[in-house]
């Protein structure tokens, strides 16, 4: 109305994340930025879009600027998770063994890993630098989410290492 051009935003989802439809085949984090490239192709040609990303999604979108630097303007990354942040590179073996075995990483991730006892213990570890800063509000959204039918496919992957950034190399 004063000239100006209004910026169009466009929210989406990692497949099997978030409010996204759950996805029962495996996804590597190189299948997720492949996605994002597509559709930054599709809904975005000629532009250079800044894109705001959080948690697992922002270590995708990293991938995205460093394999795709022509379709990504600037970056905003909130709680970037790719499994190689502050000095924590790996998973316990055991952990990740279970994530690989399905009915024994269905009933971990039911029983334990999506309560919110294990989401408040996950942000304050991993997703807040200032642990201090979680609050209810953020575990009882990360735990409806979490709770949702066919969210353990997602999570399962991450934790088996098929999604994994090496965030600090990448940035």
């Amino acid at each position: 109305r004063d000239g100006r051009v209004q910026p169009r935003v466009l929210a989406l989802d990692l497949l099997g994340f978030g409010e996204s439809e759950r996805s029962i085949g495996h996804r590597t984090a190189e299948d997720h930025a492949q996605s994002i490239a597509e559709f930054l192709r599709a809904h975005c040609p000629g532009q250079r879009p800044v894109l705001i990303a959080s948690g697992v999604g922002a270590a995708v979108a990293v991938l995205v600027a460093a394999q795709h630097p022509e379709l990504i303007g600037r970056l905003i990354l909130m709680m970037p998770t790719g499994l190689s942040e502050r000095g924590k590179s790996a998973l316990p073996l055991g952990l990740r063994m279970a994530a690989r075995i399905p009915v024994v990483g269905r009933f971990f991730y039911r029983n334990y890993l999506s309560s919110k006892a294990a989401i408040k213990a996950w942000l304050c570890e991993y997703g807040f630098a200032d642990a201090e800063k979680v609050t209810d509000e953020h575990v009882d959204v990360f735990t409806t989410c979490a709770q949702q039918a066919g969210a353990h496919h997602a999570v399962l992957d991450f934790l088996a290492t098929r999604i994994r950034v090496d965030l600090e190399r990448r940035m």
